[in-house]
């Protein structure tokens, strides 16, 4: 749940009734389960209209709560007729709660009620069936009583009082207020939460340093919502010996740590800087604020030596995702991995920041939601590089035409169905690929025949020219690539291809200077792989691997020496180096894998070479 609020914020408010014979459980909860029939755990009803009970892994909940929400904003496009507001007030040992409504909408509504309840998060309590000993949102206390609402007739309020019981956190405890129907449907039309707060938001949460050793720099506020000011003590950390220092607004100081004084309300803004080491790894870097009660921690996720790519896994079954994240580790990268629902999957808050996003549907056809759509166009249109795999995308609530421009895409002809992904020459992707698609059965080939707008170019074609795959550079330099081919279906080129989509993709970001000596050598990659007539390996030198000599060469399969195809030294930064296909006599190559293999001081480097029939 804490996940669903940290996707959904300011659209999903969870608390947590504890319904049997536990720690938490009391005659208030009782009543609450019995209004909706509930006597076992977990059983989960939003907005008192659909029900989800039981649970099995946290990504398997976690992909089901998602679905239901977003079925209940598109049901309701977020918006109540009622406007709801609450306030709690903690003194003399009582807590008192005063909930606030009002019809805005000339509409007729069912008997109504307002319930409040008295929320603590966490509670520390030992322990559960599981041996857990920390709970989230649990309802202390629960009442409810008539409300009458009409259109202009104002404001309604309901106060309620509990004492503090000393088995509470008072530091812990806040409100929530909901207006709902009295009997059946028990839908819940709005609901709103008071609690005090301290917060720690950068403008992204997540960046990228691809050459490694690097500084980044984000900007945020730090906010204290609580009733009184306090002094916050700020200090920094990360999961990486990496070296973080912050500013502060109107401040030309770098710190590590600091105090500051905030008034309640009050905002400062802040910059975090992060310099990173030649370690390539995704790791977190961390800005904490501790006060006399309340705590926050603003976290920065980092890929280093890596784009920030993130995998969006929005099919309704299978493992479809498995090519793609092949691809990704072969190429020395590292991604964030989101599980979706089809229709469902992430917003711009979780895209924002990353790379590349990775978005891919499987089977599932005609499978992207209008806010993941709307989503996928403002990500786009501030810079983002986009993989879409999905077949039928036409019929796609989120086939706005926004997104249908930043694709490239005049017009689909759906359901054509591909036998064949041939090449085209000279594309950067495609170049001397041919390959036969492998459909489990005829019925799943529901791929599309993609008409590109004027600014956008065909990839893949099939057997009878329909042009199932395409790519686009946008105005900003950040591109996108939509093909309407499951991966797996290209069988042995699935993740050649795969990274030859991704090698474009993130070669769309603008690097300082692309001759820049890396921390670390390592492969570039292999153009056009595979390949038929030549290709070129690319590869980047350390400093201190300049200063000996380095060996280029391929081999096959089975390790034996096929071609050596450089020995001496080379200057630091990127390099070039052409193989003909052919062997050390001059013999042209069988087709099949091999590997071309880079060393030098810093090691060994290696990459996959496909060569294919003429």
């Amino acid at each position: 749940m804490s996940q669903m609020e940290t996707e959904f914020p300011g659209q999903f408010i969870h608390v947590d009734t504890h319904v049997s014979g536990d720690l938490f459980f009391g005659s208030e909860a009782s009543a609450r389960g019995s209004r909706y029939g509930v006597s076992g755990i977990p059983d989960v009803w939003f907005d008192g209209l659909v029900r989800n009970t039981g649970a099995g892994s946290c990504a398997a909940a976690a992909s089901t709560y998602r679905n239901r929400i977003n079925a209940r904003i598109a049901a309701t496009s977020g918006l109540s007729p009622i406007d709801v507001d609450v306030v709690m007030e903690v003194a003399g040992g009582m807590a008192t709660i005063t909930g606030t409504a009002e019809l805005v909408d000339d509409v007729t509504l069912p008997a109504l009620q307002m319930t409040l309840f008295v929320v603590e998060d966490p509670v520390v309590e030992c322990c559960d069936s599981q041996g857990n000993d920390t709970y989230k949102a649990v309802s202390r206390g629960i009442r409810s009583n008539p409300i009458t609402l009409t259109f202009g007739g104002g404001t309604v309020d309901v106060v309620e009082s509990w004492p503090v019981d000393a088995s509470w956190n008072a530091d812990n405890i806040y409100a929530v207020a909901v207006v709902e129907n009295v009997s059946a449907p028990r839908e819940i039309h709005n609901a709103e939460i008071f609690r005090s707060f301290l917060r720690i938001a950068f403008d992204t949460n997540v960046v990228s340093i691809p050459d490694a050793n690097g500084t980044v720099e984000v900007t945020g506020t730090i906010t204290n919502g609580n009733d009184d000011g306090d002094n916050f003590d700020l200090s920094v950390s990360s999961d990486l010996a990496w070296a973080q220092e912050f500013q502060l607004e109107g401040d030309p100081t770098w710190y590590t740590n600091t105090t500051i004084f905030l008034n309640s309300g009050e905002d400062r803004g802040v910059t975090f800087r992060v310099t990173t080491d030649g370690t390539a790894a995704k790791a977190n870097s961390y800005l904490t604020a501790n006060g006399a009660v309340f705590s926050a921690t603003g976290t920065l996720r980092i890929f280093n030596g890596s784009p920030s790519i993130l995998l969006v896994d929005a099919e309704t079954s299978g493992e479809w995702e498995q090519a793609f994240e092949d691809a990704v580790d072969q190429m020395g990268f590292f991604y964030d991995y989101n599980e979706s629902p089809a229709n469902g999957g992430p917003l711009f808050n979780l895209t924002n920041g990353y790379d590349l996003v990775i978005w891919h549907t499987g089977y599932s056809s005609a499978a992207m939601g209008a806010d993941q759509g709307a989503g996928l166009v403002e990500y786009l249109n501030n810079g983002g590089n986009l993989l879409l795999s999905s077949m039928q995308f036409n019929a796609a609530q989120g086939n706005t035409p926004a997104l249908q421009a930043l694709l490239g895409i005049d017009s689909i002809v759906a359901n054509g169905g591909s036998d064949f992904a041939n090449g085209v020459n000279g594309d950067p992707i495609s170049d001397g690929m041919a390959w036969d698609l492998v459909w489990p059965q005829p019925s799943a080939n529901r791929s599309d025949d993609i008409t590109p707008t004027a600014t956008a170019a065909v990839v893949f074609t099939d057997s009878d020219g329909d042009k199932n795959t395409i790519r686009h550079e946008l105005v900003g330099g950040n591109r996108t690539v939509y093909c309407s081919i499951v991966q797996d279906v290209f069988d042995d080129g699935k993740i050649p291809v795969a990274e030859a989509m991704i090698n474009w993709l993130v070669g769309g970001l603008d690097p300082a200077d692309v001759n820049d000596a890396p921390f670390v050598s390592k492969v570039m990659g292999v153009s056009p792989n595979p390949f038929r007539n030549g290709t070129d390996l690319s590869f980047a030198l350390s400093d201190w691997a300049a200063q000996m000599p380095v060996s280029v060469k391929v081999v096959d399969a089975s390790g034996r020496l096929v071609r050596n195809l450089f020995q001496g030294n080379l200057e630091a930064g990127s390099h070039n180096i052409t193989w003909d296909g052919n062997d050390s006599n001059g013999r042209s190559v069988a087709n099949g894998l091999y590997f071309g293999i880079v060393r030098n001081a810093d090691g060994e480097q290696r990459a996959k070479i496909v060569r294919m029939a003429d």
